[in-house]
């Protein structure tokens, strides 16, 4: 006993150096545990949080583009005279029921714009009096529409939605016809409209088609799944809460997270993070449990704790066996921190075969690794803002792709082949374009001639309306920019300034050089906006914003000027970057 309490004397220097390396090195490991713990949880919630936003950010981009093809068949429907003159002549003092030729004429003209639309299982059509129609897809998609009821189809929310909606799309993540469906019914969500007269704006019936709910599923990609989430698609607007998209990590609070939704999400224990769908109405929800996202940041306090206690056992070690023999190799590892940004000083320096002279050895891969790690980083950035940038490359607007095919398709029934050749090569050579593979870097002569292009196909279709002015000096022409930079913007001009506009449509495109930079103005006499914030806000907009901003630098972009009744004006600016 007398000989351990000597052994652990303080009055020894031995024991000295021992406890002054025991309290500094446990010093530090509590506080830098401690510091490593707190800020590895937090920094890991807030990459967690903004992973799980981008994935609902994407998600919701998958919504819009499914349910830009549904609203694009229910315009169809609407604008088919076949089907208008069929169920506005329809009268019950006739007929109870449609004549055999009536629905085959209606099943060809359905069948025809419906086409390769597979996501369509059933298609509903009836009004007031009496009219009742069907289009069914599948085997296990009918209802009995002659069992329906308006006076109980009066009562249901989805009718006083569709009826308050006054011709706009509605979506509901539910069957709204589901008490008159015939028994094994594949699940469905519905899209209803009603159907109003295009010249004189009456209603004449509505409209209902039904979508199988795996059309809606895919909205979250496998790759953004994991088991410790759960993503739900929700419908906030119905008396029903529906919810759809039920992926991997199902979890047991899922009453508990719903109960006091749509008013709030706050459920303790739980971060939920919300993306209003604005074109459906939808909520996409991402639900995970705290614990889960704090669990996985224990990696980096356990592993600083780790290495702390490696590294206070071998300065125990190191002390115990003499304390003069550790001076200098301190004093060199003490160096050789002191230059750590210096790679060649630490490449050259030598440490002993020892404990120190490890730890020194150590150091210095640590540091090379950490010099490769952060050129890692910077290669992988580069190469995310390259794919997003290619993402939002391959963002191509189709409406007027399919408003091109929908004019050809008129004008080649009417024997104007002329028109329909023009037009086909026209947009021929503006797809030669906008896919091009290889490269995202064409000259400003390029881009023009794509806008010359896709000025020709909207001038058959509105019967050269639209006066189109082209003022870009000539030196500018052999200069490079974005690919499709300018033309959804003189895209964005047509379908929002000047269609809706009476009278003469103007539409000018001038560029120039100013201060090293290409500046380009769109400009238009259309109906103009008041909040021109509202601009931005549209795909095709935030497409070319995002890809400047991507490409160029946060300095560049685009400005918009507008009044309502005098037209808008958008100032487009990017660097000059040479031939």
């Amino acid at each position: 006993m007398r000989r351990l309490r000597e052994f652990m004397s303080i009055r020894r220097i031995r024991n000295k150096f021992l406890y002054i390396t025991l309290a500094i090195g446990l010093i530090p490991l509590v506080t830098v545990g401690s510091m490593s713990f707190v800020i590895a949880t937090r920094n890991v919630r807030d990459s967690s949080m903004e992973l799980y936003a981008n994935n609902l950010s994407i998600s919701n981009i998958t919504v819009d583009l499914l349910s830009k093809n549904i609203e694009s068949l229910a315009r169809s429907v609407l604008g088919n005279r076949i089907i208008e003159r069929y169920m506005e002549e329809f009268t019950s003092s006739s007929d109870r029921y449609l004549s055999a030729q009536a629905i085959q004429r209606l099943d060809t003209t359905i069948a025809e714009l419906i086409s390769d639309n597979s996501y369509i299982s059933s298609l509903f059509l009836f009004n007031e009096a009496g009219f009742r129609y069907q289009y069914n897809a599948f085997s296990r998609s009918s209802a009995n529409l002659w069992k329906l009821d308006m006076e109980e189809i009066r009562k249901q929310d989805w009718y006083r939605q569709t009826m308050e909606a006054e011709g706009k799309e509605c979506y509901f993540l539910y069957d709204v016809l589901e008490d008159y469906a015939v028994p094994g019914m594949i699940r469905c969500v519905s899209v209803t409209k009603l159907l109003r007269d295009t010249q004189t704006g009456s209603a004449y019936g509505l409209l209902v088609m039904n979508t199988p709910i795996d059309y809606y599923r895919n909205v979250y990609p496998v790759a953004i799944q994991s088991e410790d989430s759960c993503y739900l698609l929700i419908d906030p607007k119905s008396e029903q809460t529906g919810y759809v998209g039920l992926q991997i990590g199902e979890f047991s609070g899922k009453s508990e997270v719903l109960a006091k939704y749509p008013q709030s999400l706050e459920v303790k224990g739980y971060t939920i993070s919300r993306v209003r769908n604005q074109r459906t109405g939808w909520d996409l929800v991402h639900v995970i449990e705290n614990w889960k996202i704090i669990a996985q940041g224990f990696t980096i306090p356990l592993l600083t704790t780790f290495v702390i206690l490696v590294l206070i056992v071998l300065s125990v070690i190191c002390s115990v066996v003499a304390a003069n023999t550790i001076t200098r190799p301190l004093k060199k590892l003490n160096t050789l921190i002191d230059n750590a940004d210096d790679m060649e000083q630490v490449a050259a320096a030598r440490f002993a075969d020892d404990e120190i002279g490890r730890i020194g050895r150590k150091f210095q891969i640590v540091i090379q690794q950490n010099q490769q790690l952060n050129q890692k980083v910077v290669k992988l950035s580069l190469l995310e803002k390259e794919a997003e940038l290619n993402a939002l490359q391959a963002q191509i607007n189709p409406h007027f792709f399919y408003n091109t095919l929908a004019s050809m398709y008129w004008l080649a029934k009417f024997g104007k082949t002329d028109d329909v050749a023009q037009m086909a090569v026209a947009l021929s050579d503006i797809f030669k374009i906008a896919l091009k593979r290889g490269t995202d870097i064409i000259t400003v002569e390029e881009e023009l001639e794509h806008i010359r292009k896709y000025i020709s196909i909207q001038n058959i279709r509105y019967q050269n309306r639209i006066q189109f002015e082209l003022q870009v000096e000539e030196e500018l022409l052999p200069r490079k920019l974005l690919k499709l930079l300018l033309q959804p913007l003189v895209e964005n001009a047509i379908y929002h300034g000047l269609e809706t506009k009476t009278g003469e449509w103007r539409l000018s495109v001038r560029g120039c050089a100013e201060d090293g930079n290409l500046v380009f103005y769109i400009e238009d006499n259309g109906v103009g906006m008041e909040d021109t914030g509202l601009a931005v806000e549209g795909i095709g907009i935030r497409n070319v914003t995002e890809r400047i901003r991507l490409r160029y630098g946060e300095a560049y972009g685009c400005r918009f000027e507008s009044a309502p009744g005098e037209g808008t004006r958008v100032i487009v600016t990017v660097p000059d970057i040479g031939e």
